[in-house]
């Protein structure tokens, strides 16, 4: 957390910082080249597509992810094939059951997996790290308020909202399209 300067030192006045923070350094925005821009954690019975987090590359530029790790609270972790290109404004989904994902998204075919990260329904942490073990972006989040409640088991995913700078923020999150929109832009007509 980042305290602006001149605030008082009162909960409202502090701010999310980016990862690893700015230590001695004035705060400036955050700069990710790649965040994790949707995930689900809780299908609906009717079409249980299992867990999978969607990754979005913001660099401007193709980037070389293979090594690249996704890790959860429980420390389950999931390495990013080598070699795997992920291009300007491309998307990557790493789906956990390849099996039941394609079942419910069959014409998704940027994926990787499966994972053997399990996004647990009552809350989890999702940390993504570069090959060099550099984290790159952490969030917590939680099928509670102010967290979408339609994200749990009713059918939705979580999706961030791009113009946002902190995962951290569950108001930068937003209950996405019915069975979601891995490895594309969400679209708000659904």
């Amino acid at each position: 957390a980042h305290l602006p300067g001149n605030a008082s030192y009162t909960p409202s006045a502090w701010i999310l910082d980016c990862e690893n923070g700015s230590p001695g350094a004035a705060f400036t925005s955050c700069d990710y080249d790649v965040i994790v821009s949707e995930l689900n954690y809780n299908s609906s019975d009717m079409n249980n597509s299992d867990d999978w987090v969607e990754l979005k590359n913001i660099s401007g530029q193709d980037l070389n992810i293979g090594g690249w790790r996704l890790r959860d609270e429980g420390g389950n972790t999931y390495q990013i094939p080598d070699g795997t290109m992920l291009n300007e404004d491309a998307y990557l989904v790493l789906v956990r059951n390849e099996v039941d994902f394609s079942d419910v998204h069959p014409v998704i075919q940027n994926t990787v997996g499966p994972m053997n990260v399990a996004l647990s329904n009552s809350g989890d942490q999702i940390k993504l790290y570069d090959a060099s073990n550099t984290l790159i972006q952490s969030f917590e989040y939680s099928p509670n308020a102010p967290w979408p409640f339609e994200a749990a088991g009713i059918g939705k995913t979580l999706e961030f909202d791009l113009t946002s700078e902190s995962a951290c923020n569950a108001l930068s999150w937003f209950a996405g399209c019915p069975n979601g929109s891995p490895g594309r832009a969400y679209d708000p007509t659904c």
